[in-house]
């Protein structure tokens, strides 16, 4: 695949369901906030049900690429750790923040399913599903730099993608069936997730504007785009993943950080201005580089 076919028919239509979003929240101005809640606790969780109580993957598959995930957030923890610059402490957390958490909802998802199909976005899903969990236990303390409140841990246990991934596990393991018409009722909301997520992502962009970045957010994008896929690619490898597994991980290392990086950074008085400008420079910088990784992840499979 050539880097114009990567970017036209792979990247470029998740950027212009963003567009959308972008568009609809200068004119409208939506309430955000509601529309991503039925994102993460309506449509999401439908689609990660309903896509790992039919997958056909095996449970060490699938504990494999996890194992090799939560080595990659690790690995990018103290790699930021170690690279980061030497600025005020809560500006260093934010920077740390942004370089362990990406994006794996808003973007991986469609990026995935248009590039690998739903083998591919059964995958996915699962490294979101852990990155939902790691964000929401991990986060607070990266970002207070030490033991936050039980917020995180409710938050956790709220988390209907958490739920959602655990049951359909254990009825794709058992063996177990919804009746017909509650199975088609949850795949019909789960196919509104990625086009909800991306307008989402859009209307957020929009909501936060765009303001005048400075050397700590380029180095950041820097960090979040470049060094991650060459990090969750080597990662991959030396673990023995391969084809589809190493592709969709390699895929997650390349995307940008996530929005609610940015949504905890404020929630727990972090610098949440630096880390709303790294977020925002990433995403629209990762147009290009995300539809590079694609053209390199499809040699993989």
């Amino acid at each position: 695949m050539s880097l114009s076919s990567s970017l036209f028919t792979i990247v470029l239509p998740a950027f212009l369901v963003m567009g959308v979003g972008g568009l609809l929240g200068y004119f409208f101005k939506p309430d955000v906030v509601s529309i991503n809640r039925i994102g993460l606790y309506a449509a999401v969780p439908a689609l990660l049900f309903d896509s790992l109580s039919t997958t056909e993957l095996h449970l060490l598959s699938v504990a494999r690429l996890a194992i090799a995930y939560i080595l990659y957030l690790l690995s990018m923890f103290f790699l930021s750790w170690l690279i980061s610059p030497r600025v005020k402490p809560e500006r260093r957390r934010g920077f740390i923040t942004t370089s362990i958490y990406a994006n794996s909802a808003n973007l991986l998802l469609p990026v995935v399913s248009f590039a690998f199909g739903e083998a591919g976005l059964e995958r996915a899903l699962i490294l979101y599903a852990i990155t939902s969990v790691s964000m929401f236990t991990t986060a607070p303390i990266v970002l207070t730099g030490g033991f936050a409140n039980g917020l995180s841990v409710k938050k956790l246990l709220g988390l209907p993608v958490i739920w959602a991934a655990a049951f359909g596990l254990g009825f794709n393991l058992l063996g177990l069936h919804l009746p017909l018409g509650l199975q088609r009722g949850i795949e019909i909301t789960g196919q509104a997730a990625i086009p909800l997520v991306l307008m989402v992502l859009g209307m957020n962009i929009q909501r936060s504007g765009i303001s005048l970045p400075e050397a700590l957010n380029y180095w950041g994008t820097f960090v979040s785009l470049c060094v991650g896929p060459i990090v969750a690619f080597a990662l991959g490898y030396v673990f023995g993943l391969r084809e589809l597994d190493l592709a969709v991980l390699t895929l997650i290392g390349a995307m940008p950080p996530a929005i609610n990086t940015f949504m905890l950074a404020l929630e727990f008085k972090a610098d949440a201005n630096s880390v709303a400008k790294t977020v925002i420079l990433s995403t629209l910088v990762s147009l290009l580089t995300i539809s590079v990784v694609v053209v390199f992840v499809q040699r993989l499979v």
